[in-house]
């Protein structure tokens, strides 16, 4: 009995003192094909700074190089900077054998090593209360999970960005699968209360989602220059990303909002037996399996109307009578916006007008501000010695003719978002008379599916 309490002591000590050591070579040697997995595209990259190994830990310095165009709608003052960003993160690797249990969504398992990162994000990104909280684990069995938090992030800084958002990812590249929670409190210029969102991805072709997006990141940078073509691209590369037993999982969607809540979730997923790799976005459609279980409130039902019709498209669907109207009115409006610079640069020029007065003049025609706010800025700076009274009329007189098409499209804007939203109160009445949604208590709901090629609601054939 001694003899095995004895060995089994020594066995202890052996794992405990040369388990760190043996471990932390085998991280550094497969630390590379860890990172790897991140740089996945040309405008995000991670490079190994430094690494040193030590018998119980590691440290490793590693830079986050990231093209700033790709992230301008993050940054509440972005630049037009074409200079990289240059992220830093400090890694300390505790070697293992170890036993992580502390991080929510990951597994209790014995692990070959915990990653701490601390992520320095440098003073040329404005994001001063973000807050970034990361952690890494690798187990003996080759996987590899990565908890990451983002917080206090925000998509630009006026009344219509999207604020106080909160993000959770749970990412495991060996078993394909990624989970995702996201969290805000803002929306546009109201405030939502709480948006809570848990989505999780399994079993895609994680090669094919590179590429894919790889092509929307072309879209973005080329804007509609060779939109259809890339577009006719992302149709080829959308059945590649699925296999067999591929899967989404929108395990909750809560929106919080001062009317009402609209609580959803569903699955999207493809056959695991039997399954036939899509070669055409069709097959892709048709051999799928959909559910989606939504909620939502009564009294949140004009809110959502009102939202609704002030979408391009259904604006654009309700002004197609008009259409050349609009279109006289638009070039009317460039034609007298073009001629009211060519004004200002010509006082300029000749120094009938200040600089000062030319840049108040031109920020003011840019943002394109009410008539009589224009006017007192004139008399402002006429008052200032900046312009004569003479040039004070020419250049109202010319703004005025910028603002007349101006407020016809706008009244006209109107009046079609009126329209549009008395076409989606009609419609949705008659999904409720069909039954395609149905009312419970104080909410409307509906549970929507997809299989075969049958699409219902509340099981009944939409058509």
């Amino acid at each position: 009995m001694r003899k095995i309490i004895f060995s089994i002591v020594i066995f202890l000590i052996i794992v405990l003192v040369l388990g760190p050591f043996t471990a932390g070579i085998l991280i550094q040697k497969k630390y590379r094909d860890l990172i790897s997995f991140y740089n996945f595209q040309e405008n995000i990259h991670i490079n190994i700074v430094s690494y040193q190994r030590g018998w119980l830990s590691s440290d490793v310095v590693l830079t986050l190089t990231v093209n700033p165009k790709y992230l301008e709608n993050f940054f509440q003052d972005a630049d037009d900077s074409t200079i990289p960003y240059k992220i830093i993160i400090k890694q300390h690797i505790q070697h293992g054998p170890i036993l992580y249990r502390h991080v929510e969504n990951l597994p209790d398992i014995l692990g070959l090593a915990v990653l701490q990162n601390k992520i320095i994000i440098p003073p040329e990104i404005n994001m001063p209360d973000v807050k970034i909280q990361s952690v890494s684990f690798a187990s003996f069995l080759g996987n590899y999970f990565n908890y990451l938090q983002i917080s206090g992030l925000s998509f630009s800084d006026d009344a219509d960005g999207i604020k106080n958002i909160t993000m959770k990812f749970w990412i495991y590249p060996t078993e394909r699968r990624f989970n995702g929670s996201v969290r805000l409190t803002q929306f546009a210029d109201k405030q939502v209360g709480f948006i809570n969102v848990d989505m999780s991805f399994d079993k895609f072709n994680v090669s094919a989602m590179r590429r894919l997006l790889d092509v929307y990141q072309e879209i973005i940078e080329h804007g509609e220059i060779y939109q259809g073509q890339l577009k006719q691209k992302i149709s080829l590369l959308l059945p590649t990303i699925v296999n067999a037993g591929s899967s989404i999982h929108l395990s909750e969607f809560d929106l919080s909002m001062p009317n009402g809540k609209i609580v959803a979730n569903g699955v999207l997923e493809w056959p695991e037996n039997n399954f036939l790799p899509p070669s055409h976005l069709r097959d892709l459609l048709m051999s799928a399996m959909a559910q989606l279980n939504l909620k939502v409130s009564k009294n949140l039902l004009p809110d959502l109307i009102q939202l609704a019709a002030t979408m391009p498209d259904f604006v654009r669907d309700v002004a197609k009578p008009e259409r050349n109207l609009l279109i006289d009115a638009r070039n009317e409006m460039e034609f007298a916006g073009q001629r009211n610079l060519l004004f200002i640069g010509y006082f300029s020029d000749r120094g009938y007008i200040s600089k000062q007065a030319e840049d108040i003049l031109l920020d003011a025609q840019k943002n394109l501000i009410p008539l009589n706010e224009y006017i007192q800025a004139v008399k402002n700076l006429f008052l200032d010695r900046q312009i004569s009274l003479v040039v004070s009329y020419q250049l109202c007189w010319q703004y005025a003719q910028i603002q007349k098409p101006y407020r016809f499209l706008t009244d006209r804007v109107v009046a079609y978002q009126q329209i549009a939203a008395k076409q989606l109160r009609e419609q949705f009445d008659r999904l409720l008379k069909k039954g395609y949604v149905n009312e419970s208590n104080a909410d409307y709901v509906a549970i929507l599916k997809w299989s075969d090629g049958r699409f219902t609601s509340n099981n009944y054939d939409i058509k």
